[in-house]
């Protein structure tokens, strides 16, 4: 420990949705305070009930709770749910309101951290609650926002008003953060496209696999686990406007003289209605959708497709990466990704050898894709045998918790001695 310190540095990790809640970054952010902790900082983490998706029920969790060598604290919120929007908004107003005032009377923390979830506003809450404490923030971006907003519909266009006042405030955050960690090249570089006045403190430090935490694979994985046909396409996550999902099942429309080839869903999400319609006849024969599964259980199904699906709408590659990537590589299965050329995951999955690519909104090349891989199934099983090597270097907690440690040393030679 730097000696300036007389004794750990205290750190504040702050995201709405904390384990056992079931969005990817719950349980991430436990690992990553959990690495921290094992260093010997003091680390706790405001969060709220477990709320993410309407359809799951976790058990209330305590407000005040120790877990592991953390300590949690969770604000009290109203009722909501994916629907009532006003609801919605007041809980991101107290839960940001929440964080000022946690921080103001917890005492000094030497550095706080938060996501982007609620988005914008979380961000600008740490930078006032920095601010009035005197710590040093980091940044989380997993998704860039307001640029996300223009993909999802939520602002019509970048020239609008609310747009250009969301884009202020929150690069008014990364400005004022000592570091604003991103995913990949390809959203340092939208950022780096707003007026920053300190591009520099931009850190990539991309996900890693999910942690199951002490979770043991299910006794009884379901029947349909196992493929129906020999070449299985699986898509596994929020079935979601963002994944472009209507190309797929346009593909698969085209690959009805396949026999042997099956779609799969796993998940739960807006878009399954829309999707179910267009699969048509397809539906129930080469074309299934099955609820949302553990995590355990979703390594299981993943292990026994041919190829994991990574799908991303046109444009959705500058300001956000998938984390279902990481653990579809940590099972060993290929890839199939469906993204820009000159987007920073396609070329990765090109360059490594770890799967198939082809652009978005292209149904009838990604027909063809498929059916060059199931008619190739020794280029298929090669890919496989590349994933655990790259899933190792690039992606295993061990190689991205080096990158975090690094960065809290280096915030914590930055820091003013305490007094």
């Amino acid at each position: 420990m730097d000696p300036r310190f007389d004794t750990t540095m205290r750190i504040l990790i702050i995201h709405r949705y904390f384990w056992p809640d079931t969005p990817p970054y719950a349980s991430m952010v436990r690992m990553i305070a959990q690495s921290w902790a094992r260093q010997g900082h003091e680390v706790h983490v405001y969060s709220s009930q477990p709320s993410y998706k309407d359809s799951i029920d976790i058990p209330r969790q305590p407000v005040r709770q120790h877990l592991d060598e953390l300590e949690i604290f969770r604000c009290r919120l109203i009722p909501e749910s994916k629907k009532n929007i006003p609801a919605r908004v007041l809980n991101s107003m107290f839960f940001c309101l929440g964080i000022i005032l946690h921080a103001v009377r917890r005492g000094r923390y030497d550095i706080i951290m938060s996501s982007t979830m609620p988005p914008v506003l979380c961000g600008w809450a740490v930078r006032i609650a920095s601010h009035l404490t005197g710590a040093a923030s980091i940044y989380h971006c997993m998704d860039l926002y307001p640029e996300v907003g223009l993909y999802s519909g939520m602002f019509k266009s970048p020239r609008s008003r609310l747009f250009k006042l969301a884009q202020r405030i929150d690069t008014h955050t990364c400005d004022r953060a000592a570091a604003v960690v991103v995913l990949s090249e390809d959203m340092a570089n939208t950022l780096c496209q707003r007026p920053l006045r300190h591009p520099e403190n931009i850190q990539i430090i991309n996900n890693f696999n999910l942690p199951k935490f002490g979770q043991e694979p299910a006794p009884d994985i379901p029947e349909w686990a196992t493929p129906q046909r020999p070449f299985r396409i699986l898509f596994a996550g929020n079935i979601g406007r963002f994944q472009g999902l209507e190309t797929v099942i346009n593909a698969a429309i085209l690959l009805e003289d396949r026999p042997d080839i099956e779609f799969v869903f796993v998940g739960d999400g807006t878009a399954i209605p829309t999707l179910k319609a267009a699969a048509g006849s397809l539906l129930g024969e080469s074309v299934f959708f099955y609820p949302h599964q553990s995590l355990p259980v979703a390594e299981t199904i993943m292990q026994r497709s041919s190829a994991c699906l990574v799908s991303l709408q046109p444009g959705i590659y500058k300001v956000a990466y998938p984390s279902k990537m990481m653990t579809c590589l940590s099972t060993g299965t290929p890839l199939l990704v469906m993204a820009e050329e000159h987007s920073e995951i396609h070329r990765f999955t090109r360059e490594q050898g770890i799967g198939m690519t082809c652009p978005p909104d292209q149904p009838n090349q990604l027909a063809d894709t498929i059916r060059s891989a199931a008619d190739h199934p020794e280029q298929l099983a090669e890919m496989r045998g590349r994933t655990a090597a790259v899933f190792q270097q690039h992606f295993a907690f061990p190689a991205v918790e080096q990158k975090w440690s690094e960065l809290l040393e280096e915030l914590e030679n930055r820091l003013e001695p305490r007094t």
